[in-house]
């Protein structure tokens, strides 16, 4: 007789497993991309629907955001603690990661910084460079 398998846990980023962890204190929402597994190919939304709704009865609670992306069969999904914990604890719960965080301004620095004059930039129009 054939056991089924049983599902792996899912792999929990470190940051999120110790966000889930503390009480009400932070933000009311959290974020997070969950990886699921699907049943078959071209279902991954069905699954999610799925998975997000039996997650929403069992707390009581709903995602207040929730984006299938379908190339990388995952959920980004911003949700109470209490939700998400019920979620990464779901069968079909691959992983489980924060969104990465971008530190500092997007704006390119400088290499060579220098001052500009009027005086200078009046010479590289008389170079013939176009204005």
């Amino acid at each position: 007789m054939i056991t089924p398998r049983r599902a792996r846990p899912a792999r929990i980023d470190p940051q999120l497993a110790a966000v889930l962890k503390q009480t009400t204190r932070g933000p009311r929402a959290l974020e997070a991309y969950v990886t699921i597994r699907s049943p078959k190919t071209g279902a991954g939304a069905a699954a999610a629907r799925t998975v997000l709704s039996r997650v929403a009865r069992r707390t009581g609670t709903r995602a207040l955001r929730a984006q299938y992306l379908e190339l990388l069969d995952a959920i980004h999904v911003a949700a109470p603690r209490a939700f998400l914990r019920e979620l990464c604890a779901q069968p079909e719960v691959i992983a489980a990661s924060l969104p990465p965080q971008v530190a500092g301004s997007a704006m390119i620095e400088p290499v060579n910084p220098r001052r500009v004059s009027a005086k200078s930039a009046g010479a590289a129009g008389r170079r013939g460079v176009p204005a």
